[in-house]
């Protein structure tokens, strides 16, 4: 049976408005989501569905297939602003709510607020930086706490690269935590939360030490995260030994995207020098200089 992509939560059937979300099976007889939640006040005519789990008609906001009633949000003056944040002339919103702190006239989101996520192929994380002229913030619908104030972080050169990372002119931060020692200006994301800067690799915010930088390498795959470099082997961050780390890459093998060239055999690993790209970070993500 045929599945909906993850950035696709509503469908509409002979007049009617359904929740579907996720890998969703289809009923051959009626051709509507297996497990579908019907939108018993939506308006099919005027139904739209918006990136994110948010939707409109002509009378109410929807929010993961529920009227969204949590504040005084005016459907009149409501913004969509990307798969995370809302407003309406008075307030921005979350999922969660009104955010009272922030400064509504300067409120910028930094990126789509999606963010999908590799170990399946359906799945995808809610999450966006946004700034104002006071600060940078983050939301991760994940861990579901509040919108969080990035510490220490410079609204005026603040970029989000799309991916639960942003950077500064002075520091890199991974789901608004600061990478600790991070060099903002060479600092490059290798993918699977993997990254390294000219001195230090990383795995999410915490530095894997004690390693050959210059031979340290970073697979990108679904359903592991790997690294070695020739000596050390890692599963994320955990140190692991030899043989289990290449029982992990051949469950990976069939899906798997290398950063660098190279293939692991069982006779031997040959490994590659870590190809850097041919611009620095401040090349390829430019800083924004913001008047506000």
């Amino acid at each position: 049976m045929p599945y909906h992509p993850f950035n696709e939560n509503y469908t509409i059937r002979n007049g009617k408005v359904y929740l579907k979300g996720g890998l969703q099976l289809i009923d051959k007889g009626e051709d509507i989501p297996i497990n579908k939640v019907l939108l018993s006040k939506a308006d099919a005519a005027t139904f739209k569905e918006l990136p994110g789990p948010w939707a409109i008609d002509k009378n109410y906001v929807f929010c993961s297939g529920s009227i969204f009633r949590k504040g005084k949000l005016d459907r009149k003056t409501f913004q969509h602003l990307n798969a995370v944040f809302i407003r309406d002339a008075g307030t921005i919103y979350d999922w969660c709510g009104p955010i009272k702190r922030v400064d509504l006239q300067s409120f910028e989101v930094l990126d789509s607020g999606m963010v999908p996520k590799t170990r399946y192929i359906y799945s995808v994380s809610y999450t966006s930086y946004a700034k104002d002229k006071n600060g940078v913030y983050f939301r991760d619908n994940m861990t579901g706490q509040t919108v969080m104030t990035v510490r220490g972080a410079d609204p005026s050169t603040i970029q989000s690269l799309g991916n639960e990372y942003a950077r500064d002119a002075n520091h890199v931060y991974c789901s608004g935590i600061r990478i600790k020692n991070a060099n903002s200006r060479y600092w490059t994301y290798l993918g699977n939360h993997y990254s390294c800067d000219d001195q230090r690799f990383y795995y999410s915010n915490r530095e894997i030490k004690d390693i050959d930088i210059k031979k340290f390498w970073a697979l990108s795959t679904s359903g592991r995260n790997l690294a070695t470099d020739g000596e050390h082997y890692f599963v994320n961050d955990s140190l692991t030994d030899k043989d289990k780390f290449i029982d992990n890459f051949t469950y990976a093998s069939s899906i798997i995207q290398k950063q660098t060239h190279g293939v692991l055999k069982k006779e031997g690993i040959p490994l590659p020098e870590l190809e850097r790209p041919a611009k620095s970070t401040e090349e390829m993500y430019p800083l924004r200089h913001s008047k506000a």
